[in-house]
C-alpha cells in the first residue's frame, strides 16, 4: 500500500491519513513518528486499520511537529513491506 494523501482536520493535533488500498489486503498497519536528529525516525507508534473508509484520523499529535507516516498491508501471505514515508506538519 501507499499513503495517498494526508490532510488536516478542523481540530488541532489531528491528521487524516488516506491509505491507497492494496488488492486482497484484509487490514493495514499505519505507523507514524517524528523525524529526529540526522533524519532518523522513531520511536514509531503503530495503529491497526481495519477499514479505509472513512480514512483514519490520527489524534493526539503535537501541533507544529512534522510527522512521517508509513503503511503496511496484511493479506493471506502475511505482511507487506512498509511503504515509503510521507510527511506532514501537524497544525
Amino acid at each position: 500500500p501507499t499513503i495517498g494523501k494526508i490532510t488536516h482536520t478542523t481540530i488541532s493535533g489531528q491528521l487524516v491519513v488516506q491509505i491507497k488500498a492494496h488488492r486482497k489486503a484484509t487490514s493495514y498497519n499505519l505507523r507514524y513518528a517524528v523525524p529526529g536528529a540526522g533524519g532518523t525516525l522513531g520511536p514509531w507508534t503503530t495503529q491497526v486499520i481495519t477499514t479505509l473508509k472513512p480514512a483514519p484520523i490520527i489524534t493526539g499529535l503535537t501541533p507544529g511537529s512534522i510527522y512521517a507516516f508509513q503503511a503496511q498491508a496484511l493479506g493471506k501471505l502475511g505482511y507487506s513491506d512498509w511503504s515509503d514515508s510521507s510527511t506532514c506538519i501537524c497544525t
